[in-house]
């Protein structure tokens, strides 16, 4: 109760709208990223920014390694029949989120642009 006290949800949902857009938009050019939806819906408020990543496991070491907390879904439980799900293997192999919630100001996200763009020029995945 106290937290909803204090926080206004348009807010959050127009930053976080924001900060998704901007990733999307900067992020663009970079071949070997491909964001998990072309368009944010009207009705979204996005928890992350979802792209797909060649070597999702060398993305999060860079990204994690400059302080970007990166999410995913690494390891697979093993008392389940991952081959029924190969969607669902894809997406733990290669999905890799970025942060854009509402804490995080332009120039964080112009700090997560300018490292995604260093890990992409690094291993030749730019454009270029």
């Amino acid at each position: 109760k106290g937290m909803l006290s204090t926080t206004t949800p348009g807010k959050i949902i127009e930053k976080r709208r924001s900060n998704y857009q901007y990733l999307r938009t900067t992020l663009f050019n970079i071949p070997t990223l491909t964001p998990l939806f072309n368009d944010l819906p009207h009705n979204v408020c996005p928890l992350s920014f979802p792209l797909f990543v060649k070597d999702r496991n060398r993305w999060y070491k860079a990204l994690s390694d400059k302080g970007i907390l990166v999410l995913g879904w690494p390891g697979y439980y093993p008392g389940f029949d991952w081959e029924e799900f190969p969607e669902a293997c894809n997406l733990k192999n290669n999905l890799l989120t970025l942060p854009v919630h509402q804490s995080l100001d332009i120039h964080h996200m112009e700090y997560i642009v300018n490292c995604v763009k260093d890990i992409a020029e690094e291993n030749n995945e730019s454009m270029g």
